[in-house]
């Protein structure tokens, strides 16, 4: 069972909470480049242009180093650094929960 201290250490940062929203709707394990695509995406405003290359790479680089290793300590995250894939392996209720709440409120606002 995942702690409610581990579950809001995980969604303490945007951007790993982004990943997550994203990694929730996926079936089976993605890149890292394409969650960073979806992360930077979520995190860029409508109206501005695409995200470059280089920025891309940022988000990138960041999901790898701190944020996916970060997420893998949790038991339903599994995160391969060697092969850049990542994917959620079952949820448990508590945390969907949590993280349904949170989806919401951050898309309203």
């Amino acid at each position: 069972m995942v702690s409610l201290d581990e579950v809001f250490d995980l969604l303490s940062e945007k951007r790993r909470r982004y990943a997550l929203y994203y990694l929730r709707t996926q079936e089976s394990p993605i890149s890292v480049r394409e969650l960073a695509e979806a992360v930077a995406e979520m995190e860029s405003d409508a109206d501005s242009p695409a995200v470059s290359e280089t920025e891309l790479g940022r988000y990138e680089i960041k999901l790898h180093h701190t944020d996916l290793p970060k997420a893998d300590t949790a038991e339903f995250i599994e995160y391969d650094a060697d092969a850049g894939v990542v994917r959620l392996t079952g949820e448990p209720p508590e945390f969907d929960v949590v993280l349904t709440v949170a989806e919401v409120i951050e898309r309203s606002s």
